[in-house]
């Protein structure tokens, strides 16, 4: 949600580096476009989660993204969150792990 925050506010308000970066998704993608994905689904958050390099490799999520990811477009999940989904998925993360 923080880059989210980052695309509604005037890049001026911002470092150069992330205040560039800002301008130029907003002036190359509309806000339609743009969307959330659950730090659990989300393939730029595997490395931060203590996964080491080897098990990268065969990590499914790092590699093909979220299951809905290949779904109409219709299909993918709202901005707005779940809680009750988010909890689903969080039991779902924490059994299936042990």
């Amino acid at each position: 949600m923080i880059v989210l925050s980052w695309l509604t506010g005037n890049p001026s308000r911002y470092k150069t580096y992330v205040g560039n970066r800002v301008s130029s998704i907003v002036e190359q993608i509309p806000p339609e476009r743009w969307g959330y994905v659950v730090w659990i689904e989300s393939p730029a958050d595997c490395a931060s989660r203590g996964l080491i390099p080897l098990e990268l490799l065969e990590h499914e999520l790092w590699w093909k993204g979220p299951p809905w990811l290949i779904l109409t477009q219709s299909c993918w999940p709202k901005l707005g969150l779940d809680p009750l989904w988010c909890l689903r998925h969080l039991l779902i993360v924490f059994t299936s792990s042990e």
